[in-house]
């Protein structure tokens, strides 16, 4: 690695060093590396890590176009995706998942986008758009009757786009519209 530590030292520095930069650092480290066997399992163990925040990192840090990346965390993405506690974890598993084409997960993404969790929901509808947009267009509808706001909105209004039907242009306005001038408002527009 670039710093002169070994993966050793970082499994060390993972179990042991406690603070939450040391944890990342590790985990860091081992995205960068996972063509290892030993980063593979240092990044499935960060999959329970005990702070949110570094679960949905290690997520969003895995190269699921690695084949034995996505064998050793298939089962542990499924189960942050049906339980996590965290909406957050739980909407990044979920996206990963998508990445998988098995029914057991389809099924899981259908169901979530009826989520109480609108980041969970949105995700899963995005998920949904790339696997199904029939059937993403079809709860882009029904969602649309309801009060969608944050990722939701913004997935909705994805599966609109996909769909490239005229009825559907206000509901996009209106939601871009609404957004204050930001980052979000910005990649909105694109």
């Amino acid at each position: 690695t670039e710093s002169g530590k070994s993966l050793a030292n970082y499994a060390f520095q993972y179990k042991n060093g406690g603070s939450y930069l040391d944890r990342r650092e590790a985990i860091a480290a081992c995205a960068a590396i996972q063509d290892s066997a030993a980063a593979i399992d240092l990044l499935k163990t960060a999959l329970r890590d005990k702070y949110f925040g570094l679960r949905s990192f290690t997520i969003n840090s895995l190269d699921l176009k690695k084949d034995a990346v996505k064998q050793a965390v298939e089962t542990s993405l499924f189960d942050l995706a049906k339980g996590d506690v965290n909406p957050t974890v739980k909407a990044d598993a979920l996206m990963a998942l998508g990445a998988f084409d098995k029914q057991i997960y389809t099924d899981l993404i259908r169901r979530s986008v009826n989520d109480s969790s609108y980041s969970v929901a949105g995700a899963s509808l995005n998920v949904l758009s790339n696997i199904d947009s029939a059937s993403a267009y079809s709860e882009a509808k029904k969602l649309s009757q309801k009060v969608a706001k944050g990722k939701l909105s913004q997935a909705i209004c994805n599966a609109f786009a996909m769909s490239g039907k005229a009825e559907d242009v206000d509901y996009v306005l209106n939601v871009y519209n609404k957004l204050p001038l930001s980052d979000e408002k910005f990649e909105f527009s694109q």
